[in-house]
């Protein structure tokens, strides 16, 4: 019947919840059938029976919980329905983090990594990292790290690290020149016409560092552009500019030796972005896209943490638009039944990340994990000076249960949620 009663043709959903054994159910399903055949226990008096219907929109903020009851003749009626709003986990404040010495590109840092008491900091408009030690809420700069010798820059996007090992990656996006309006008309015509490829962006770093920030034998150097060319989903996007949907890596993160990589664009039907996942050998030939819901932003960074990844969200282009901050646990949220019987992944809206007027949040690394909260930094660039701000988030009761057990433990990979 696929929901074509006309008792129930009005409750299409992407995804629900009911009963007890939490069984999920999807757009397909025939739900006078499946109500029929719901055991004795699955009701709630009288012959009603509720479920919880997630998301109730689009932003996936809201829940919507409904009631049918058997009526006489066997079938099932929805005689209630409520929407509940999603409560956001509280964000606090820490205050301004300072950065001192003569730190690159200070407004236009995009990318942060933190290896206990040194933060790693990358522009997009250079060709390095720098590397600073805490001093109490302050960081000092103590080294450069050059990825590049030609000085070609390497619109570096996303830094993490894991234990020693630290992992750079670049954008990997084409680009459009930008008009200025001290040009001429045809100059500007030309220029929004005129797509730019630069290599020095397909790059992809692996180095050690010590204890103070100096690099351990050598910087090995790879690329993702020939997967992205040979996948069927990257290569539609491959060279439409970075700003414009098109292929733009802005986040990774490590677990277990495999590399996250996280896209601002594209974002494809039903918002979901893809994140590429894969080794780092000298040429890489195994790899696989997962796919998360952030309603309708891009990935601007993440970072691995206990169970799962924070996602920094934002908009895809250059536009006005808020920036949000997501728990993932790692698996894709493709909806639908699975052979192997495992659910869906989660993707859970944890706030609003706030931002200066003028300035666009561009990086998160994790300080410190415990209990209830996680302690974090975020980076902005556009600003004058630069910023960065450290913020603490409480857990939400959907990820407390699950982390708890890993905090201030191993997390091993069996822990970790298979994609």
């Amino acid at each position: 019947m696929k929901n074509d009663s006309p008792l129930l043709k009005d409750h299409h959903q992407n995804s629900v919840k009911t009963g007890k054994n939490g069984e999920k159910i999807n757009g397909d399903t025939d739900w006078e059938t499946f109500l029929q055949q719901l055991p004795a226990e699955e009701f709630y008096g009288n012959g009603t029976f509720g479920v919880l219907v997630s998301p109730a929109a689009k932003n996936g903020r809201a829940q919507k919980i409904k009631i049918f009851k058997k009526m006489p003749r066997g079938y099932w009626q929805c005689t209630y329905e409520q929407v509940t709003k999603t409560p956001e986990t509280v964000l606090e404040f820490l205050g301004n983090v300072e950065f001192t010495g003569e730190v690159y590109e200070a407004g236009n840092v995009s990318a942060l990594g933190i290896i206990g008491d040194l933060l790693l900091i990358g522009s997009d408009e250079g060709n390095k990292i720098q590397v600073l030690k805490r001093n109490g809420s302050r960081y000092r700069l103590i080294q450069d790290i050059l990825l590049n010798d030609d000085g070609k820059e390497v619109d570096v996007e996303g830094i993490a690290c894991d234990g020693d090992t630290v992992y750079i990656v670049g954008s990997h996006s084409w680009k459009r020149p930008k008009m200025r309006p001290d040009r001429t008309y045809e100059k500007n015509r030309n220029m929004i016409e005129e797509v730019i490829y630069e290599k020095s962006r397909d790059k992809l770093f692996r180095l050690k560092i010590d204890k103070e920030g100096r690099v351990i034998g050598n910087i090995k150097k790879t690329s993702l552009r020939k997967i992205i060319d040979e996948n069927n989903v990257l290569k539609v996007f491959s060279r439409v500019p970075g700003k414009e949907n098109g292929v733009d890596i802005e986040g990774i993160a490590v677990h277990n030796s495999v590399l996250y990589f996280g896209f601002r664009g594209p974002v494809l039907r039903g918002n979901y972005v893809p994140v590429l996942v894969c080794p780092f050998p000298k040429r890489i030939r195994e790899s696989q896209l997962l796919y998360v819901n952030l309603g309708g932003r891009g990935i601007r960074d993440f970072v691995r943490v206990n169970q799962g990844f924070f996602i920094l969200a934002g908009p895809v282009g250059d536009g006005p638009g808020s920036y949000q901050l997501y728990f993932w646990d790692g698996r894709d949220c493709i909806p639908g039944k699975r052979m192997t019987g495992d659910p869906a992944g989660q993707c859970i809206y944890l706030c609003e990340i706030p931002t200066p007027e003028n300035a666009k949040a561009e990086g998160i690394t994790v300080l410190q994990e415990r209990k209830s909260t996680y302690e974090f930094l975020i980076t902005y660039d556009s600003l004058h000076k630069g910023g960065t701000r450290r913020f603490r988030i409480t857990k939400p009761p959907a990820i407390t249960k699950a982390t708890n057990s890993a905090v201030n433990g191993a997390d091993s990979p069996a822990a970790m949620p298979k994609p």
